[in-house]
């Protein structure tokens, strides 16, 4: 209970100010003189991890006539953060065509960052209790602070300097066709915070998720120069699908945007059961097993018994012993994939088990010997609806997924405009916070180093807690200690969820 207390006090956001200037409407000002403006300034308080209030300022070198013939293409923000008897250094980075700024401070037991615009902003901030840290995202408000002055301590360590700033990723299975299969990310990374957004897309489908991570630790390794193993922690705000389906309606209602649910229970991009006619006519997808057998044996887990319906699953068998005999009833050295659904489902029916057998991407003429990179497939689900003819692409879609990532399936470059709002305002976290949803901290561990002007960033290998999100690193866990005590590393093992970044300009907060 005073844990949690404490927490709660922590989260008491009083405000943040804000104000800037552009050169280029000086020139009328002539009875002011704005040498000794900023070109933009930010300033707040909120209630710190110490005693009373913490307050924090920060501003650009570069005054406002400076900016008119200026050729920047972001500017840095140096500047305080008091909590307590303490006066911490705060730095930044101001994005004058963005209109965002980023800055971030930290102490032996806090770390803060505040990012936004001049709409609004959101705070990142990790609190070190006992031996963990927990991480919240709150919203702020506008507000002018004074804080007195004091020696400014520099706290030491977070990311290198030559990781700081913004960073692209892009990866296509086919470079002639970027929009069959291929992801874009994007992030901005400061000194104690990190800031990342993946945008992929299947076949002209696009779905895009953001996460803000706060930087625990940072340490060289040791006997390889410029090598970094660094501890990041983020909150995740779990709530129910209620809860967040409210969220994207009064988000959606607010941005003016035609959008509605999917029929569908579960990720689109793991097509196992659909509200319907044809083959799941008639289908309970509440209370029936849905299962399929992988019948590729270039695949790792060719033939193996793969249950999609989990949580129904686990409410047939609830034991571990219940699993392990379904299991065992499969011949898995019997390489005849018909045979081992024939065992499947005879064991089901004797069960009393309701249950079905899912083909997957509507296969019209599937052959089992066939290379399944050499398939074709003869639609995807949504166009299968229809025929492709029924005007289901001509409005947004939106469907939930993993903790707090919840997906929106349409155009995101073309309404990209509208659909940033959901990440730069963190419009279900503030709904969430609301609704009086506690985040969990959540932890992942990387190593990053700098190679041919390329940033190199690979997760450690270690248990993968998160590994029904596609939009989780290999190796995410809610135990510090856990993640702490993992030795292995090979950047060969997961480098589907390893990035090669390249210098950006900005990153599309």
């Amino acid at each position: 209970m005073k844990r949690f207390l404490g927490v709660i006090a922590f989260m008491a956001v009083i405000g943040f100010g804000l104000s800037g200037c552009d050169g280029d409407n000086n020139n009328n000002n002539n009875n002011n003189n704005n040498d000794d403006q900023p070109l933009f300034s930010v300033s707040g308080e909120f209630k710190g991890a110490g005693s009373g209030n913490a307050l924090f300022r920060a501003e650009t070198a570069e005054t406002a006539p400076m900016s008119a013939r200026s050729v920047a293409t972001s500017y840095e923000l140096t500047g305080e953060l008091e909590d307590g008897d303490m006066l911490f250094r705060l730095r930044g980075t101001y994005d004058p065509q963005a209109g965002s700024y980023t800055v971030s401070s930290a102490s032996s037991f806090a770390r803060y960052t505040v990012n936004g615009d001049a709409s609004g902003a959101t705070a990142t901030l990790a609190v070190k209790q006992g031996e963990d840290w927990n991480s919240f995202i709150v919203s702020v408000t506008i507000k002018d602070v004074d804080i007195p002055e004091g020696e400014v301590e520099e706290y030491a360590g977070g990311l290198p300097l030559w990781a700081q700033g913004s960073w692209h990723d892009w990866w296509s299975v086919n470079h002639s066709n970027p929009t069959e299969n291929a992801f874009e990310a994007w992030s901005y990374f400061d000194q104690w915070y990190y800031e990342a957004y993946r945008s992929s897309v299947w076949r002209d489908n696009w779905d895009f998720t953001a996460t803000k991570y706060t930087v625990i630790s940072a340490e060289q390794v040791e006997g390889q120069n410029g090598v970094y193993d660094v501890i990041f922690s983020y909150p995740l705000y779990k709530a129910t699908d209620a809860q967040k389906k409210t969220a994207l309606e009064n988000f959606f209602r607010d941005i003016n945007h035609p959008a509605e649910f999917w029929n569908k229970k579960f990720n689109p991009w793991d097509p196992d059961a659909w509200i319907g006619g044809g083959d799941s006519e008639g289908k309970n997808f509440d209370n029936s097993v849905i299962w399929y057998i992988c019948m590729n044996e270039d695949h790792p887990h060719h033939l193996g018994a793969k249950v999609i319906n989990w949580e129904t699953f686990i409410t047939f068998f609830e034991t571990q012993e219940e699993r392990d005999e379904f299991f065992g009833a499969i011949d898995y050295d019997n390489n005849n994939w018909w045979d081992r659904k024939e065992a499947i489902e005879e064991f089901l029916e004797s069960k009393d088990i309701p249950s079905f057998y899912y083909w997957g991407w509507h296969e019209a003429d599937f052959d089992p010997e066939q290379d399944h990179h050499e398939r074709s497939y003869s639609c995807w689900e949504p166009a299968c609806e229809d025929g492709g003819e029924g005007g289901w692409w001509d409005k947004t879609h939106y469907y939930l997924k993993w903790g707090n990532q919840t997906g929106i399936q349409g155009d995101w470059d073309t309404y990209s405009d509208l659909f940033n709002r959901w990440t730069s305002e963190d419009y279900l976290i503030t709904y969430l916070r609301s609704q009086n949803v506690q985040p969990e901290t959540w932890y992942t561990r990387a190593r990053i180093w700098q190679e041919d002007g390329d940033f190199k960033f690979f997760y450690y290998n270690g248990d993968n807690e998160a590994h029904d999100s596609h939009a989780a690193p290999a190796c995410d866990t809610k135990s510090l200690s856990k993640i702490e005590s993992l030795m292995d590393f090979n950047p060969e093992t997961y480098p589907d969820w390893s990035y090669y970044w390249h210098p950006q300009r900005t990153s599309p907060r």
